[in-house]
């Protein structure tokens, strides 16, 4: 994954950002890198929904169900 990175120039910019951010380091970059390539190319919301992290509704008509965290990639 090491070199990966080090030969493309977009994967060395989206970890240069990765490792800004406080409490993230080396190892959850390389996983965040390797596990979502969507990074940087999707908003919040559907980053939260792909990862199995955003509220969805469980609506049907007139019917209103509650609101859960589900799915996701497996």
């Amino acid at each position: 994954m090491r070199q990966l990175i080090d030969d493309c120039p977009q994967w060395q910019a989206k970890e240069k950002v990765l490792l800004s951010v406080p409490g993230v380091g080396p190892i959850t970059t390389l996983t965040l890198l390797a596990e979502l390539p969507e990074l940087g190319t999707l908003n919040r919301q559907k980053i939260a929904a792909l990862v199995g992290l955003a509220p969805l509704n469980k609506d049907s008509g007139p019917r209103q169900g509650k609101r859960r965290i589900f799915g996701g990639r497996l």
